[in-house]
């Protein structure tokens, strides 16, 4: 029973995986073919076979790591090829421009939210993404940002082999994952470091107040002072845990107020330094203006909610926290095509496919990420 449970959760987040995919080789691919819905229709038809067809080809766990190594190997090659070859300020994407234009701003003394990228956008996201993403960018090495969410991702597959044989020709077949280090965009790399961080929370049996929990929920609350999307997964991650009873109520309220806290006092340089620039450009006003109407927004935080009320044990809540993400996603682009046509929405500029890779790591835990976190790895050796 167990074990047609994990089939079926398995399933159901490899769906919207290849789903993307999908979209990705449909969307660019029809820049160099008319047929490129039929090229998406094969590479998924082809993973969906590779699925399929992997629990009857043996690997050994050595050479199932090797393998591992060498897709990371890849990765790393194929970042620097990018940046060599393909020119920042040809770039339609501009995340890379946001993170320059913030720290060349702070640099000379200036408000930062008041930067503009090459492309004249504000920065949208939140002190802490700048703040991890300083070192790439002092070291002229964003596309290695981009990177990064997808070697985590190989180094906990190489963990588990059994999982690894069929999730890493997958990765390596998921076009998305290619252009998101082309245009060194980084939406992965920061889904990963919050669904690691909510692992490990969910997955510590010890739950007792004290300094572990304490970091933990300090180290939560900085995380959402990346992208303010986040808070739909802890929402997802923080129910469940109340009503599977893992965390008392009173204990759960403090935990979340040490995170809000953390939180908040990220914004406090930027406040005691420029209050009148904060209070006329922020990241708050930047999100709620662009995307979506703001009437969306309880909508979002509804489904998440609810979504716990669908969780029956611990294992499902990265499955029901990527379906979240993933469908309020998909309800903006649903949103955008009604309004401007899915000719405009979908290969025009309305409907940014890449911020479905908020919700790919949570999937992909659910697929089999989940168990390589160094909780569950204390747990089994007994440590």
């Amino acid at each position: 029973m167990i074990a047609q449970q994990e089939k079926i959760n398995s399933w159901l987040a490899l769906g919207p995986i290849l789903f993307i995919n999908f979209l990705f080789v449909w969307k660019y691919g029809s820049r160099a073919t008319d047929r490129a819905v039929v090229a998406a229709a094969l590479l998924v038809a082809v993973q969906v076979g590779w699925v399929l067809l992997s629990d009857s080809i043996s690997v050994s766990d050595k050479w199932t790591g090797r393998i591992v190594i060498a897709a990371g190997l890849l990765l790393l090659v194929f970042a620097a090829l990018a940046a060599w070859v393909i020119p920042l300020e040809s770039l339609n994407v501009d995340r890379w421009s946001v993170i320059s234009s913030f720290w060349e701003a702070a640099a000379e003394g200036k408000y930062p939210y008041f930067a503009e990228s090459h492309m004249g956008n504000p920065p949208g996201p939140m002190p802490v993404y700048f703040v991890i993403a300083w070192p790439f960018y002092a070291l002229g090495a964003l596309d290695t940002l981009a990177a990064v969410g997808y070697l985590l991702l190989l180094f906990g597959l190489y963990r588990t082999p059994a999982k690894a044989k069929r999730l890493v020709p997958l990765l390596l077949t998921s076009v998305f994952m290619f252009w998101e280090i082309a245009v060194r965009s980084n939406i992965f790399t920061y889904s990963v470091l919050v669904m690691f961080a909510l692992e490990y929370f969910r997955r510590r049996q010890d739950k007792a107040w004290g300094t572990n929990l304490m970091l933990q929920a300090i180290v939560i609350g900085l995380l959402l002072s990346t992208r303010s999307v986040f808070a739909l997964a802890y929402v997802s991650y923080f129910l469940a845990s109340l009503k599977l009873k893992e965390m008392p109520f009173g204990r759960m309220v403090a935990f979340g107020s040490v995170a809000l806290v953390a939180f908040g006092l990220s914004f406090l340089p930027f406040v005691l330094i420029w209050p009148e620039s904060f209070r006329e450009m922020n990241p708050f006003l930047v999100q709620s203006s662009f995307l979506l109407p703001a009437w969306f927004i309880p909508g979002f935080f509804g489904l998440a909610a609810a979504s716990a009320l669908l969780i029956k044990r611990s294992e499902d809540v990265p499955l029901a926290a990527g379906w979240v993400l993933f469908l309020c996603i998909l309800l903006y682009a649903i949103f955008h095509v009604l309004t401007s046509g899915f000719e405009e929405a979908f290969f025009g500029s309305k409907v940014d496919l890449s911020y479905f890779l908020l919700a790919v790591p949570f999937l992909y835990g659910t697929a089999g990420l989940g168990m390589l976190l160094p909780t569950a790895i204390s747990r089994r050796s007994g440590m």
